[in-house]
């Protein structure tokens, strides 16, 4: 946006505004008090409920080497899927319910975990400025407790709600605390 708004600035002949953004120091200053916060220990404490295994949920049996070429598969969605999903108040909520409920399937298990990207900018401060801020959370979903979509809908909902309002706790902070480790340490 800041770049946009210089650029159509200078395209007008026009002074920009100054930018809003925060320093890094001062994100940096952020980070620590919100880590000292009630806000956070209470983010925490919602992870550990979660009660998540933290590994996600894979098709694959077991991790292998990375593969150096890509496979792409694409179908086109009904009119009807279209327009369903673009009246939904939160358009990942059907994906990743239909995500979930593929998992599920595929995999036999009866409740599946995918891990989700947050955005970890909380305030309009954060929102304004650059910075590695961007977050994974978890979201478990218990595809075998809902009889219909629409009760999955709802479940996938929920979980990302929660996943909002506890962002700034990070994948890591949630494996650290659950006594995970990545398995990439030396």
């Amino acid at each position: 946006n800041r770049i946009a708004h210089r650029y159509s600035a200078s395209a007008a002949r026009k002074d920009s505004q100054p930018s809003r953004a925060a320093t890094l120091r001062t994100l940096y200053d952020i980070d620590e008090r919100d880590r000292m916060s009630d806000r956070f220990a209470a983010d925490r404490e919602y992870w550990a409920e979660r009660n998540t295994t933290l590994a996600g949920s894979s098709l694959a049996e077991a991790s292998g080497p990375a593969q150096t070429e890509s496979r792409l598969e694409s179908t086109l969605m009904s009119d009807r899927s279209c327009a369903l999903l673009y009246e939904s108040e939160n358009h990942a909520a059907p994906v990743i319910a239909a995500l979930a409920l593929y998992l599920a399937r595929m995999t036999a298990k009866e409740t599946v975990q995918i891990h989700v990207p947050m955005s970890g900018r909380a305030t309009a401060v954060l929102r304004d400025s650059g910075g590695m801020m961007v977050n994974v959370t978890p979201l478990l979903i218990r595809v075998a407790a809902v009889d219909t979509v629409g009760e999955l809908f709802a479940q996938v909902q929920h979980e990302l709600m929660g996943a909002l309002r506890h962002q700034r706790c990070s994948l890591d902070d949630i494996r650290r605390d659950a006594g995970v480790t990545s398995g990439l340490e030396g």
